[in-house]
């Protein structure tokens, strides 16, 4: 068997086993409560396993129940297994749209996973794959994961900070049951000191935060030419480590020394030198 027939195989097995957690909800269906019969018929068929008879009935039931999610859903499985695909993928996005957070329309959506088209699309549209966020350099990893932890620290330590010294016991989180009254107290002693210093708690972003977010950014941003850069490679949010773009790196000229003429000398006439 080939590799696609195998897929298409697993794919309508498993619409089948989706169709099949769903029949509780048919057998609910009962005359008395002005279900119609094509639909009460169609769904009996398609449970004894004849498909053909199935679409029949429920394609009978359409004019009045077309708003019915049900029978959208089971009209898909029926294509599915008389192997009309684009039918099967309309039925499924219809049942879908009738009935996006219900039962029906999740087992709609399931079925359109399975087939691996959009549910809001036209025909057999492939559901568009998803992207898949572009992977930082390493170094550039390394810096703006330090720059937040550098931050963060800041954050931390300008929370602790203060003038005169440690804050109060009763301004830090409370731990364990507190009683109402005495956590009313409390929480008014906090507001009190709060508004006597400034609200020096609730400053936030601090300097720290601000400086590492426009580095992130700085470090982030396109290379352009004519311009100095900063490299994720060493700087952090005490340390700029620049460079320089290729535009800006002008080749060194080689220079040679200047070749040494060698003098011409005859040869000696009658074998004496001159």
């Amino acid at each position: 068997m080939k590799a696609g027939s195998a897929k298409a195989g697993r794919k309508k097995a498993s619409l089948a086993i989706l169709a099949g957690c769903f029949l509780f909800t048919a057998s609910g269906f009962s005359p008395a409560f002005g279900v119609n019969k094509f639909l009460l018929q169609g769904v009996q068929d398609y449970r004894n396993g004849d498909f053909a008879a199935a679409a029949g009935n429920l394609g009978a039931a359409m004019p009045t129940e077309f708003n019915n999610p049900t029978l959208h859903y089971y009209m898909g499985n029926c294509c599915v297994h008389l192997k009309q695909m684009e039918s099967a993928v309309r039925e499924f996005r219809i049942a879908y749209a009738l009935d996006p957070t219900g039962q029906v329309g999740k087992f709609a959506k399931q079925a359109l996973d399975y087939l691996d088209v959009d549910a809001q699309g036209q025909g057999l549209t492939k559901r568009a794959p998803e992207q898949a966020a572009p992977r930082l350099d390493p170094a550039m990893e390394r810096a703006l994961a330090t720059l937040d932890k550098q931050a963060g620290q800041g954050m931390q330590n300008s929370g602790r900070r203060q003038p005169g010294g440690n804050a109060p016991w009763w301004m830090g989180p409370k731990r364990g049951d507190v009683p109402p009254e005495l956590a009313r107290y409390l929480d008014g002693l906090s507001r009190q000191y709060e508004s006597n210093q400034g609200g020096f708690y609730k400053r936030t972003p601090t300097e720290v935060q601000r400086s590492a977010e426009n580095l992130k950014s700085l470090l982030q941003e396109k290379y352009k030419d004519g311009k100095h850069h900063l490299s994720p490679v060493g700087t952090n949010l005490y340390t700029r480590n620049y460079t320089q773009s290729d535009t800006e790196k002008k080749p060194t000229a080689e220079i040679r020394p200047p070749a040494t003429p060698t003098p011409a000398i005859s040869p000696p006439k009658d074998g004496r030198s001159n």
